[in-house]
């Protein structure tokens, strides 16, 4: 089952804030926050370390600041401090310890999280298995466009795997992700397609188009949805 293992970076890390575009020098000032116990500095410091930019890449040193600052409430740190604890870079592997910081993470809105944690309660790495606790964070990832989430939403609703059958939702949740250009997710789309009456084809349009007006407008992340699949 695939999962979110990049690291996360804010686009503005350089130039933000009198930041220096040059990584060089933009280590320099982070350094110089980081001396204030600044998260946020830390946070972006740690990228740099982990990316190897305008420093030699020491994922040790990343993890260090990445908890820094996952201490210091920064999302995006603590997603970053996950994935490192999740596949032992820069710190001894420890799922649990990941499954803790996703979680934190997600509280704070991070799409990405919330799909890890769909992953590690699916397969039960990090945690006791519980596929409906991983439909719950597959649901909320796949509402806010994380597409490997909307495949497997879709063929949960194919297998009436944690959620009653539904060929016309899992088409719905399938067009999402086709959409995004998920070659599986196309072939399933159109599997289905060829299955379906005139009628039902009909349904399943409708409801993919209503899907599609509720993610964009962040509407489609219920939290009492059950679903959990593979990719």
């Amino acid at each position: 089952m695939p999962s979110s293992r990049s690291i996360a970076a804010r686009k503005a890390a350089a130039g933000a804030d009198g930041a220096p575009q040059d990584p060089a020098k933009l280590v320099t000032w982070l350094e110089e926050r980081v001396k204030n116990n600044d998260p946020v500095a830390e946070y972006r410091l740690g990228v740099l370390y982990a990316l190897g930019q305008g420093v030699k890449q020491d994922y040790g040193h990343a993890a260090q600041l990445f908890q820094a600052a996952a201490d210091g409430g920064v999302a995006e740190a603590q997603y970053n401090i996950a994935v490192m604890y999740s596949e032992g870079m820069g710190a001894q592997k420890d799922p649990p310890k990941a499954v803790e910081w996703y979680l934190k993470a997600a509280a704070q809105g991070n799409a990405n999280a919330a799909f890890n944690l769909g992953v590690a309660y699916s397969n039960g790495v990090g945690a006791k298995q519980d596929i409906q606790e991983a439909a719950r964070w597959f649901r909320r990832a796949a509402g806010a466009g994380v597409v490997n989430a909307q495949f497997n939403l879709g063929l949960l609703y194919e297998r009436g795997e944690g959620v009653p059958a539904s060929l016309v939702e899992a088409y719905a949740w399938y067009v999402a992700a086709a959409a995004k250009g998920d070659q599986g997710a196309a072939q399933r789309r159109d599997h289905l397609a060829s299955t379906f009456s005139p009628d039902d084809l009909k349904k399943a349009e409708a409801r993919a188009a209503q899907l599609k007006a509720t993610i964009q407008t962040g509407s489609a992340t219920p939290t009492d949805q059950k679903a959990a699949a593979a990719h």
